[in-house]
């Protein structure tokens, strides 16, 4: 009986043993979990960010600077009338026309002409004494077309005007519209009726007033 009292009871703890499809099995489930996991977060971030990623597919906002570079850039590259002029040369090079081959409108095309060494924009080589006759032409308009003056500001300008040789005439046409209107303030024209006129006004009535006078010299000559 005590050896049997004195026999000790041993358990042992045993180890399952895992056969290899368990082992595949669990490693599919862990591989799958941590694909659903990477998948989900990635979904996640995805559907969170998607309203604030498009692409803008409207029209482009460019500066007043990068949009005249464009068009300038443009016209390089352009032949509207296809004459051989890019649209660039013709309108501030040679002040033609992008859109015809004979600006002139004289028979002979614009690259003719320029390489001619002729004027693409005259149909004569009296352009220049047609401009000149323009340019007087519009100047008398003006000159009709203006209001009334006030007879003390014409006597102020003629008064302002000694008897002059040609030489005191020619000094004077070089003269600008502020130099006038201190003229006419000196010699006793208002401030007001002076700032009344336009510097354009100012100078017509004394260029008219100044070939007056070369009229007058000529004659006394």
């Amino acid at each position: 009986m005590e050896n049997e009292k004195r026999e000790r009871i041993v358990i042992r703890k045993t180890k399952p043993e895992v056969s290899k499809e368990q082992k595949a099995g669990f490693a599919l489930v862990l591989i799958t979990s941590v694909m659903s996991i990477v998948l989900g977060g990635f979904y996640m971030s995805r559907h969170l960010a998607s309203p604030f990623d498009f692409e803008y597919v409207g029209p482009r906002f460019l500066s007043v600077a990068e949009q005249r570079a464009e068009e300038l850039s443009t016209q390089k590259n352009s032949d509207t009338d296809e004459d051989g002029l890019s649209d660039y040369d013709e309108l501030y090079t040679y002040h033609t026309s992008p859109y015809l081959k004979d600006t002139d409108g004289d028979g002979v095309s614009d690259p003719e002409e320029i390489k001619a060494g002729t004027d693409p924009n005259c149909l004569s080589d009296s352009c220049g004494a047609d401009a000149n006759s323009a340019f007087e032409n519009a100047g008398n308009q003006l000159l009709e077309n203006l209001p009334p003056l006030d007879p003390s500001i014409q006597q102020t300008i003629e008064g302002g005007l000694p008897e002059a040789t040609p030489g005191d005439v020619s000094a004077l046409e070089g003269m600008t519209a502020p130099d006038i209107r201190q003229l006419l303030l000196d010699n006793g024209a208002t401030a007001d009726q002076v700032d009344a006129l336009s510097d354009d006004e100012i100078m017509v009535l004394y260029n008219d007033v100044l070939a007056n006078l070369e009229t007058s010299t000529t004659t006394q000559n």
